[in-house]
Order: structure tokens, then C-alpha cells, then sequence
């Protein structure tokens, strides 16, 4: 007979990178090791005079809120990735609702949008582009100089001295999650699941606008964002980071009076 599996709790909100899940207890450890006994052995049973297991329909057993475990772990024995094994990062949208907790403003975020339009019109390439500017990709961008989507990023932000991830699904797991519905300019918007994470990224610019290089052939340009319906998820970076001179007095054009 099954036992009661244990709770634990409802899953944690996003960030990604923060989620994690409570280690399980002995006696919790013990449950779950038992049940797995409990359906290994109505899996199978003797008969006389045959030597193949018969396989039977097997029950339905709820897991537990919040546990993600693999079946093939589960069938094995291995409790690894149900006991507090880090999650697997995957294509689905974790971060688009507008119930997660909002971060500061990024205080360079019209800052970078400057230095990401003027970049309009520079051709895709693949794999081009650095943080000193457009460069020779490799395959298909070996011939092209320019950026593609996540280097035209990294080069914005390199503008004003803040360093991110060169690879779009890296960039997604290293920023702080942002409510699609509290966007601001300067935001990143990570397009297109994958099993790895997020395959295209552009920066928000602001009135239902954002920025990127869209593919070999193409160039950096403008695009709305109502025209997207794989939006993954929005990061933010450069919290806390200053526009170099911004608490500088501004100067008079003019002369003083005397």
C-alpha cells in the first residue's frame, strides 16, 4: 500500500536562478523510497513455469507539489534529482508574468539604448561582434562584419562598463527577471524556447519597440513588440550602475553675470 507522499509546499516564483528546493527529510526520504518498492513489485509477478516478467498497468500516483523528478530516475531508484538536485534549465517561459517581485531601474538603461541604436544598420553575423564593436563572424558570418543578436547586447552594455554573458541563454539566466508589464528601456527580451534556453534576444527601446539583429542577410533595426508571440522572458542588467558624469553640475552656455 502507498504511502502519503510528503509536501513540500507550492514551487518558489522565479527568478530562475534563485529557485530552489528544500532538501528532503529522513522520514520523507523513507516514504518515497518505500512507494517506489510498492510499485516495483506490483510492476511484476511470477508465474509458474515462465521466466519473462508480465508487464500490468501500473496505478497513478500524484507527486508531490513542487517535486519535478524524471521518470527514468524514479524507475531506477535514484532520488538524486527529486532530493534537491538544481533544475534543469528548459524552454519554458519563466519569468513573463507580471507577479514576480519588480527590481530597481537600471540607471543606464536609456544610456545603453542610445549605444545599441546607433548601431542600426549594421549587418548579422554570425558570431560577430565584440565589446569593442562590429567584427568577422565564422560560418555563414565569416565573410560579414558585424553582430549578432546577444553581441550587440554585450557591446551596449560594454558602452558603460558593465560586463554580461556573451550567449543569449547565458544572458538569460544571469539577469534579474523583469514583469513583461514593467519593461523599461534597457531591458533585454529573450525570444524563441529552446531545450537550452532562449535562441534570440533584443533590447527594449520603449513605446512597444525593441531592438536586434535578426538574422544572416538581415541588419540591426527596430521591431515591435506586439509582432512576437515567443517572448520567453525580460532581464534586466546594470542595477545600481551609474551614466559616467550623471552627478556632474550641467555648465551654462552662457556667461556669468558680473
Amino acid at each position: 500500500m502507498l504511502r502519503p507522499a510528503p509536501s513540500l509546499g507550492p514551487p518558489p516564483n522565479p527568478p530562475l536562478r534563485y529557485m530552489t528546493r528544500r532538501p528532503l527529510s529522513i522520514e520523507d526520504d523513507e516514504i518515497i523510497r518505500s512507494n517506489l518498492q510498492t510499485l516495483q513489485k506490483q510492476s511484476r509477478f511470477k508465474v509458474p513455469n515462465i521466466d519473462v516478467p508480465i508487464e500490468i498497468e501500473l496505478p497513478e500516483v500524484d507527486a508531490p507539489p513542487g517535486m519535478v523528478a524524471d521518470v527514468s530516475a524514479a524507475a531506477s531508484g535514484d532520488l538524486s534529482s527529486i532530493a534537491g538536485a538544481a533544475p534543469t534549465v528548459s524552454g519554458q517561459a519563466i519569468g513573463t508574468s507580471d507577479d514576480i517581485p519588480i527590481p530597481p531601474t537600471s540607471q543606464i538603461g536609456k544610456a545603453v539604448v542610445k549605444a545599441a541604436l546607433n548601431m542600426r544598420g549594421i549587418p548579422y553575423s554570425w558570431g560577430g561582434g565584440t565589446p569593442a564593436g562590429p567584427s568577422y563572424g565564422f560560418e555563414q558570418g565569416a565573410n560579414i562584419k558585424g553582430f549578432d543578436c546577444s553581441s550587440l547586447m554585450e557591446y551596449a552594455f560594454a558602452k558603460y562598463g558593465v560586463t554580461i554573458p556573451r550567449v543569449t541563454y547565458d544572458q538569460y539566466r544571469a539577469g534579474t527577471p523583469v514583469p513583461v508589464g514593467k519593461m523599461q528601456p534597457g531591458d533585454l527580451m529573450f525570444f524563441r524556447a529552446s531545450s537550452r534556453g532562449p535562441e534570440h534576444v533584443g533590447m527594449y527601446v520603449g513605446n512597444g519597440q525593441f531592438l536586434h539583429a535578426p538574422r544572416t542577410g538581415d541588419v540591426i533595426k527596430l521591431a515591435r513588440v506586439s509582432d512576437r508571440s515567443d517572448l520567453v522572458g525580460v532581464r534586466r542588467f546594470g542595477v545600481g550602475v551609474k551614466v559616467p558624469g550623471s552627478n556632474q553640475p550641467k555648465r551654462s552656455g552662457g556667461r556669468g553675470r558680473v
